[in-house]
C-alpha cells in the first residue's frame, strides 16, 4: 500500500498537477500524505487539483495531509482550503500563506 507519496521538487509544474487531479476525486484508499511541494505550479493548476478533495469523504478516503507549497498561491487557492476545511475539517494543505506567488 502507499501510504505516502512525496513528489517534492520534480518538476511537476501545471500539467503535473492538472493530470493527478483525477486521482483524487473519489479518493484514495490507503494514501494518507501527498507532497506536490516544490513543483511550479500555477495557481490554476493548483486549485484544479485540490477541488477533487471537495467530493471526497473520510469513509472514502485516508488522505490527511496535501503539501502545495512552493507553488503559487494566491486568493483562488485560499477561498478553496476555507470550502475544503468545511467538508473535510481534519484535512491540512500545507501552503505559502500570505503570498501571492
Amino acid at each position: 500500500k502507499v501510504v505516502s507519496l512525496r513528489l517534492f521538487k520534480n518538476s511537476l509544474g501545471s500539467e503535473g498537477f492538472v493530470g493527478l487531479a483525477p486521482a483524487l476525486v473519489g479518493g484514495h484508499s490507503s494514501l494518507e500524505s501527498l507532497d506536490l511541494a516544490a513543483n511550479g505550479a500555477e495557481v490554476g493548476a493548483v486549485v484544479t487539483l485540490l477541488r477533487g478533495l471537495i467530493t471526497v469523504t473520510e469513509i472514502k478516503s485516508k488522505l490527511k495531509c496535501v503539501v502545495v507549497g512552493g507553488n503559487q498561491g494566491g486568493e483562488e487557492l485560499e477561498d478553496l482550503v476555507k470550502e475544503i476545511n468545511k467538508v473535510r475539517p481534519g484535512m491540512d494543505i500545507a501552503r505559502d500563506k500570505g503570498q501571492n506567488r
